[in-house]
């Protein structure tokens, strides 16, 4: 075989690789997710659907049915009075965090300000940057 022909073979086949990810990326791509998250500035239900390990059930939990009735600001997740189910609908907080918020907050009582969640172990700018809009303290 020519040297020719095989690099226009390699050039092929990066070619039908470069595609069938392309079709792969435009087709049923949030069934391979971990997580989908959909958030809406309007009020209206917002959803957040996590998925564990493949052929595990996903659960979806609105934000409007999860919101605490003590919180005064709409929308906003009270990381006060939240429940466990509560903080994980928080974007990048899963099980593990959680629990270290609620033990920090049985710990140390109430959170004065939002920031301080920033105490809390593997919450760092970053991660409270991505929350700090749609959480609050009462």
């Amino acid at each position: 075989m020519s040297e020719l022909l095989k690099e226009r073979i390699l050039v092929v086949l990066a070619l039908l690789l470069c595609v069938a990810v392309s079709l792969l990326a435009a087709s049923e791509a949030p069934d391979l997710s971990p997580v989908g998250i959909i958030y809406s500035d309007t009020g209206v239900d917002t959803t957040r659907s996590q998925t564990g390990k493949a052929g595990v059930k996903s659960k979806s939990i609105t934000h409007s049915s999860v919101m605490s009735p003590r919180s005064s600001v709409p929308n906003k997740i009270n990381i006060n009075t939240a429940t466990q189910d509560q903080l994980e609908t928080l974007p990048g907080i899963g099980q593990v965090i959680a629990a270290q918020i609620i033990e920090y907050r049985e710990a140390n009582g109430k959170f004065d300000s939002i920031e301080e969640i920033m105490n809390v172990n593997n919450i760092g700018e970053k991660r409270f940057a991505d929350i700090r809009d749609i959480i609050c303290v009462d």
